[in-house]
């Protein structure tokens, strides 16, 4: 029988994600984090003895106050957690796509003729 090796990181998300993405920059999708909250606040509903109808307490806008952190979840399931991030390209990552770009499109200049 083979045994399979995973690799697994643990730490900060932060160090997690210049660990596994050293090309990119990051941020977190602030839109996605609202969605995940107001999911997260229509859980928090009573819902009417008469009529079934969700009662609010206090409205979303009011409720919601965007995350202090850099990272913040945008799912929980009581095990792991779900982020989500828009990435772009950094110092590193333009370098490759430059790179790549003159490796195969300049082939007089290349060194490996």
């Amino acid at each position: 029988m083979e045994v399979e090796v995973w690799p697994t990181l643990y730490g900060e998300i932060e160090e997690v994600i210049e660990h596994l993405l050293p090309w990119a920059d990051y941020e977190m999708d602030y839109d996605a984090h609202s969605e995940y909250m107001e999911l997260r606040w229509r859980e928090e509903c009573c819902t009417g003895y008469e009529d079934g109808e969700p009662s609010y307490y206090i409205s979303f806008s009011d409720w919601y106050l965007p995350p202090e952190e850099n990272i913040s979840h945008v799912c929980d399931n009581g095990e792991t957690k779900g982020y989500r991030l828009i990435l772009t390209l950094n110092e590193v990552g333009l370098a490759f796509f430059e790179l790549d770009n003159y490796l195969s499109n300049d082939e007089e200049n290349s060194v490996f003729e």
